[in-house]
């Protein structure tokens, strides 16, 4: 493909030099880059370059990105370079940018020739990697990831696989195409209401989960239920329609769209793209329950949510990591992660199929307080409040797990 028609097809683009109908993930890595040229994270006179993407979606340029890092504090913005000439200037299809900067594609392989047509060299790529890798300096999370560890407080598991699932339904499209249909789910504990959901497949091209009733007051179906057994219709582990027979689910409306439910949710866990809740859904479905006394679990929830999100970080750490939980000195909780084999694993106990690389154990506030961007991990490692035995180097990269990456 020549220099003029990328322009030509990105002039087809809106103003911002990105296509509104393609969702692309490699939006969310610029996004993150834009943050930390701008926190000076990642400083212009490290690198002294002007980067191009052209980014592709089944051949056809979506997305275009300029990384101005040569002039004044630096920029990150969506579009071709403005008044400035690129350095480097990179066609290349966004699964395999994502690929390539998570590790799972060797930068130098993926552009030799006849495989991808780049108007430079393999520099601009691994400029990217670097600055991706260099160790984050801790920063605050933005408001967007608040308070994972102090939500929720009812310990109602719901509020977990909604979350993982609401992730879901917004990358893949094709399920919400399948049925057009709300649902109206009162959640219950101990026999009284302690939540509200609706699942909206109708309003919008996007489903979404979100609390409270059905913002127009019309549903298709209503569905009260209690907290263990929503989770099971959920994760396609019971059926709507026997749990309506023996009592367990109480409905209004169209009774049959439960069946569609069951249909959607279970199409949901075969989809090998669904890793959060592949991830999380061993947990949840175990008979114990979400502690409100301490933080972590909380934590440990969420960050199987986060690893099913971030592919790459298994590939990056391969470790497994024991945490010892303490509350005010006596141990009270213990997780392994397992960071090592497959998409990874989160379980609950010391770590016993294969022995684990390094043990970190520190106080449940203290953890909470990491999650929560008020505390950091590298420094809680430094001032010795997060307690490392094995290879420290190795406990240190964790620190991804609780930076800006964990966002992407």
């Amino acid at each position: 493909m020549a220099r003029t028609e990328i322009s030509n097809r990105a002039v087809e683009e809106d103003s911002n030099g990105t296509n509104k109908k393609v969702k692309l993930q490699s939006d969310a890595f610029f996004s993150e880059l834009a943050k930390r040229v701008s926190l000076k994270q990642a400083l212009p006179s490290a690198v002294g370059a002007i980067l191009h993407f052209n980014v592709l979606k089944n051949k056809q340029v979506a997305a275009t990105w300029t990384l101005d890092l040569k002039n004044g504090t630096g920029s990150v913005y969506k579009g071709p370079p403005i008044d400035v000439v690129a350095d480097y200037t990179v066609t290349i299809e966004d699964d395999e940018l994502v690929r390539i900067i998570t590790e799972k594609t060797d930068g130098k392989k993926a552009f030799t020739p006849g495989q991808r047509k780049i108007f430079s060299d393999v520099q601009a790529i691994q400029i990217l990697r670097e600055l991706w890798e260099n160790e984050i300096p801790e920063t605050k999370r933005s408001n967007d990831n608040t308070s994972y560890s102090g939500k929720p407080l009812l310990g109602l598991k719901t509020e977990l696989i909604v979350n993982a699932f609401n992730i879901v339904l917004q990358r893949e499209h094709d399920l919400c195409d399948k049925m057009k249909e709300i649902f109206y789910l009162k959640i219950t504990k101990k026999g009284k209401i302690a939540k509200e959901w609706t699942l909206d497949l109708r309003s919008g091209p996007l489903g979404q989960f979100y609390e409270g009733p059905p913002k127009n007051g019309q549903y298709g179906c209503q569905l009260m239920i209690d907290d263990n057994d929503v989770i099971l219709l959920i994760l396609g582990k019971l059926n709507a329609q026997r749990a309506y027979m023996t009592g367990k689910l109480k409905l209004k409306g169209n009774i049959m769209l439960t069946q569609k439910l069951n249909e959607l949710c279970n199409d949901v866990m075969r989809s090998e793209k669904a890793v959060e809740l592949i991830l999380l859904s061993p947990l949840l479905i175990e008979d114990v329950p979400i502690r409100t006394d301490i933080k972590s679990d909380y934590v440990f929830l969420n960050l199987s949510i986060i690893i099913g999100r971030n592919p790459g970080f298994v590939s990056r750490i391969q470790a497994i990591c024991q945490w010892n939980i303490l509350k005010d000195g006596v141990l009270t909780s213990q997780w392994t992660v397992d960071l090592k084999n497959g998409i990874g694993k989160i379980s609950r106990g010391e770590s016993k199929e294969e022995k684990a690389d390094c043990l970190l154990t520190l106080e449940d506030s203290l953890l909470g307080d990491i999650m929560d961007g008020k505390s950091g991990f590298l420094k809680a490692i430094d001032l010795g409040k997060l307690e490392i035995t094995g290879d420290p180097a190795l406990a240190r990269k964790l620190n991804i797990l609780f930076g800006p990456q964990a966002k992407l």
